[in-house]
């Protein structure tokens, strides 16, 4: 018997013995180090500036913000239960949750467009320009990247490669959906609320 024929060498297809969701728990840390360096930078300039933002910027539509926020909040739990549905081998529940988180992520890019069609100011302005463009740019990319994850997600659906054994990618795909809604809480609150409380 060689050391690949092993029975003490299994693969996890799922659960948290699995390697990809320790890849998936790595890129987390490292996106999660990303964010917090340029929001680290974010508040360190506000600190040493008299007027954040500087005078003659507003800081952007609260409506929209709240609008966006509410609809990345919500689509968690849509995935919340596409995950939950295929542990349990419902594809069609899993379907119908990566459908619903889709068209909210949509949506929420789509106010994010709109918000900044509507800024008086452009990333070339000033620091506090550029770092809001800079760090909701980078957090609609992953917005971006979601959805065509949670794409392929349907197309494997569609191909019925999941059940209630193998799903770790929708494991996956969930976590790392999860994660993308907590830095929009981070990013919201610094340059939606902080700026209007200082």
């Amino acid at each position: 018997m060689t050391i690949l024929d092993s029975p003490q060498l299994t693969t996890h297809v799922s659960g948290d013995k699995a390697p990809s969701y320790w890849g998936v728990i790595s890129l987390i840390a490292t996106e999660a180090a990303l964010f917090g360096s340029l929001i680290f930078g974010y508040f360190y300039l506000a600190s040493a500036s008299p007027h954040w933002p500087p005078l003659g910027l507003h800081p952007p539509d609260i409506y929209h913000g709240a609008m966006g926020t509410a609809l990345l909040f919500s689509s968690s739990i849509p995935m919340y239960w596409a995950d939950v549905s295929i542990r349990r081998g419902k594809t069609l529940q899993l379907m119908m949750g990566l459908t619903l988180t889709m068209v909210e992520a949509a949506l929420f890019l789509g106010i994010e467009l709109v918000d900044y069609a509507a800024s008086d100011f452009g990333p070339q302005e000033n620091a506090y320009a550029s770092l809001f463009f800079t760090i909701t740019g980078i957090h609609a990319l992953h917005v971006f990247v979601g959805i065509l994850l949670m794409s392929g997600l349907m197309l494997r659906a569609w191909l019925n490669h999941f059940n209630a054994r193998r799903h770790l990618a929708v494991q996956n795909v969930a976590l790392y959906w999860h994660f993308v809604g907590a830095v929009w809480a981070v990013i919201f609150s610094s340059f939606w609320i902080f700026p209007r409380v200082i």
